[in-house]
């Protein structure tokens, strides 16, 4: 087991008693010095430490060791590589030993760095009277201190040296310092000595200093005020406008459902009348089939052989040529469409008839009408295509 070399006590030490901080480059080491002393060591491999927070946790844990004293607490603490304090640790540190250093009778911080001295000499100024906060040069002038307190017996609230009146406004000073900054108390005014102390000037420079920061605050929370209710405003009015959008859409949503509820209506109706109709076509053509079986028996003339030449070609679906059209008769229709522009569709397939070399008979079946009306046709078409008298149409037509 470890022993202190000042004081042979024996020097408990456990990792769970380590506090790592990550994020700023170190650790605190605690271990119990005897059953009273509590030691702490800051550790980081650069020479430069600033401390970021104390470890309220790790140390609250440790006084919970069963073995430590119940009479009071000495606590020793080893500043060598801390070379800046954060206001974060120091208002830790004054909540410690208003707060948490209640069994706490004696701090002695030792190797400081003369860049946080003068934080050092703030925290003495401010601490209570029920916690003696003493600073030593090395580890064996810290335990001195702390066993000639233990072996003196000296109570608890320690007998305080009546200071000069300029140290003592020193004091008053730093005290004020120190309240301005940790403890934010911006409404208590400073109160500085007589005009003609040589601490003077510097207490109505902290005065003046205290009332700046004081109006900085009170901007700053006016300004912080208006912000917010600008955000709220804007908040309320962005809120007013996407409710707005989603009614709009939901308004949007509803009609286009409505639309597709009475397609689908329309489209169910349509299907229906098609089955109908495909029904009633199914008995008309079995119908026509029926008198096509009837009319060969009949006496055929006039409009008697028209009827059953087309119920003929109904029931023994004729081939039409137009359903047989090719390749060649593609290009044929495109050469004849580039010549003859004027054409419709109809008469462009009578030239295909024609050009097939089919009869004028033939023609005005697959045309639906009379040989008379499509030799009115054929005469309308030759005027059309502006041709002679005697050059026919079909001899016109074959430039393929």
């Amino acid at each position: 087991m470890k022993r202190c070399p000042v004081t042979r006590f024996p020097i408990r030490e456990n990792p769970e008693w380590i506090a790592p901080h990550t994020d700023n480059g170190y650790c605190t080491v605690f271990s119990i010095i005897g059953n009273d002393i509590i030691h702490n060591v800051y550790r980081s491999e650069t020479d430069t430490i600033t401390l970021a927070c104390i470890d309220s946790m790790k140390f609250q844990a440790l006084l919970q060791q069963p073995d430590l004293s119940e009479t009071g607490l000495f606590l020793l603490a080893n500043l060598e590589k801390v070379t800046e304090i954060s206001r974060r640790y120091r208002k830790d540190f004054l909540n410690f030993i208003f707060n948490w250093g209640t069994s706490i009778r004696h701090v002695v911080l030792y190797n400081i760095n003369d860049r946080i001295r003068s934080d050092i000499e703030r925290f003495r100024q401010i601490a209570p009277h029920k916690t003696r906060l003493t600073c030593a040069a090395s580890y064996s002038e810290a335990m001195k201190i702390l066993i000639k307190h233990k072996n003196s017996h000296l109570p608890t609230t320690p007998v305080i040296e009546q200071p000069s009146d300029t140290q003592d406004k020193k004091n008053d000073l730093l005290t004020a310092m120190t309240r301005i900054s940790l403890l934010d108390t911006l409404n208590q005014p400073v109160y500085p000595p007589s005009p003609d102390h040589e601490l003077y000037p510097c207490f109505v420079a902290l005065e003046t200093f205290r009332k700046d920061m004081a109006a900085k605050e009170q901007s700053f929370r006016e300004k912080q005020k208006n912000l917010q209710k600008t955000a709220e405003d804007k908040h309320k009015t962005i809120r007013a406008m996407l409710q707005h959008e989603i009614a709009l859409h939901t308004q949007r949503h509803n009609e286009h459902k409505t639309a597709i509820m009475a397609l689908e209506t329309t489209i169910r109706l349509n299907q229906k009348e098609i089955r109908r109709l495909e029904t009633a076509g199914k008995e008309i053509s079995a119908k026509i089939e029926l008198l096509g079986d009837q009319f060969p028996s009949l006496h055929q003339s006039g409009a008697t052989g028209s009827l059953f030449n087309t119920i003929h070609r109904k029931k023994t679906g004729a081939i039409v040529p137009e359903l047989q059209i090719d390749a060649e008769d593609i290009r044929y229709l495109d050469q004849l469409k580039h010549r003859h522009p004027n054409l419709n569709h109809r008469e462009q397939k009578i030239c295909l008839f024609i050009k097939k070399n089919l009869s004028t008979k033939t023609i005005a079946e697959l045309c639906g009408t009379t040989t008379r009306g499509m030799e009115n046709i054929r005469f309308r078409l030759h005027k059309k295509l502006g041709l002679p008298k005697r050059l026919s149409i079909k001899k016109h037509l074959d430039f393929s």
